[in-house]
């Protein structure tokens, strides 16, 4: 558990996430479900990094999960609804033989994927797992910087609220790990 100190920055987190994304009540559905199961298998995949991370090779760890997600995605396209008529085996084949269909795959995984998660996987176990989150908590805050900054969209003043909280709690946790 994170360590008394840090409560302070975890609450401020907590309430700048419920800010960015709408001040709500409106209740727990499906959503909210699945966004507290992700979040579960986050916070174990983080706890295990963090094990993990100090005794093997941030590459085979990088590698590892790129295959086990992979194999599991691929199960998964398995019980994906198949009324797609418009993706017929022509149309598949199309897209499978492009040229720049292969080229911005390879920029994705190698890149985006890879790149991303090797860095994390390196990174990461240098940390406690309540840094590592509230460090990963100011991606929203970056994701809706680069949406302004490209595509000219803007946040409300509740949502950009949040987004400051999330950057305080931020400063507030490396503050006290200095400390």
């Amino acid at each position: 558990p994170p360590a008394a100190s840090m409560w302070t920055a975890v609450v401020l987190a907590i309430f700048g996430v419920w800010l960015m994304t709408g001040a709500t009540p409106t209740g727990f559905g499906v959503g909210e479900l699945l966004g507290l199961a992700c979040a579960l298998v986050f916070a174990i995949h983080m706890i295990a990094l963090g094990r993990l991370g100090q005794h093997d090779s941030a590459w085979r760890l990088t590698v590892g999960q790129f295959f086990s997600v992979a194999i599991g995605s691929a199960c998964g396209c398995l019980y994906v609804d198949s009324h797609l008529s418009h993706l017929d085996l022509a149309i598949q084949w199309h897209l499978a033989t492009t040229d720049m269909i292969w080229l911005n795959v390879l920029l994705l995984v190698v890149i985006s994927t890879m790149g991303a998660f090797g860095l994390m996987f390196y990174f990461q176990p240098q940390l406690d797992p309540t840094r590592a989150a509230l460090l990963y908590l100011a991606e929203p805050v970056f994701a809706a910087l680069f949406a302004y900054l490209v595509a000219g969209r803007t946040l409300s003043f509740i949502a950009l609220c949040g987004a400051v909280l999330l950057l305080i709690a931020n400063l507030l946790v490396e503050f006290l790990a200095r400390r």
